[in-house]
């Protein structure tokens, strides 16, 4: 996934500015508000973040050497993640909503969670452009309360910007697509059943 200068991408994350004493905090949204959801009951919790070092997403490297931090805006990155992937499945159609943690409620027909393997968010300037650079590796299980089974999937994303002005919003733009692609990966390869959530089989239909 590359951008030329030219070609503008689509708005998804709010970046905002906090100044510190040897390093500017960069957070970044990884979801947008809440969207209501309706049906079948599936619920999506806190992701685990198994990251090294939780506290961010990565650096902003400027020309001179000075380093900014890329940082969650709110929350936790398994907070926003599942957030994320919650408002990801409601918009394909899913009957799903975000609750806090996975003990706070077990009355969902499904419940997805799963680890932050990897999320990486860094930028570098160079003399005539910046590359930006974002990466995800996400665990995502699913739990069916019908038969107690459940299923695992890994999923990545990575992707390429670079860009000549670089705007906090190239970021954010890049961090949504990447994890995008990987939830649509998750997608593409499990199907809701009458009994819960499954990996699709051969001649499983699409819808």
């Amino acid at each position: 996934m590359k951008r030329s200068t030219t070609i503008p991408t689509y708005a998804i994350i709010g970046l905002l500015l906090c100044s510190c004493a040897t390093e500017e905090i960069i957070p970044v949204a990884l979801s947008k508000e809440s969207m209501p959801v309706s049906g079948l009951r599936i619920l999506v919790s806190d992701f685990v973040d198994l990251r090294p070092d939780r506290r961010r997403l990565g650096l902003k490297h400027a020309f001179f050497g000075s380093e900014d931090l890329f940082q969650v805006k709110e929350g936790t990155p398994g907070q926003d993640v599942a957030k994320a992937l919650t408002q990801h499945l409601t918009r394909n159609g899913w009957p799903v909503e975000y609750v806090f943690s996975s003990g706070s409620d077990s009355s969902g027909d499904v419940v997805i969670s799963g680890s932050i393997v990897e999320l990486s968010l860094d930028s570098w300037r160079g003399l005539i452009s910046t590359a930006i650079v974002a990466k995800s590796k996400l665990a995502i299980q699913a739990r069916n309360k019908s038969d107690g089974s459940a299923i695992t999937y890994t999923v990545t994303g990575s992707g390429t910007y670079n860009v000549f002005w670089f705007e906090d919003k190239d970021a954010e733009d890049l961090m949504r697509e990447v994890l995008e692609s990987s939830f649509n990966k998750f997608v593409a390869v499990t199907k809701l059943d009458p009994d819960g959530l499954h990996f699709r089989q051969p001649g499983d239909s699409s819808t």
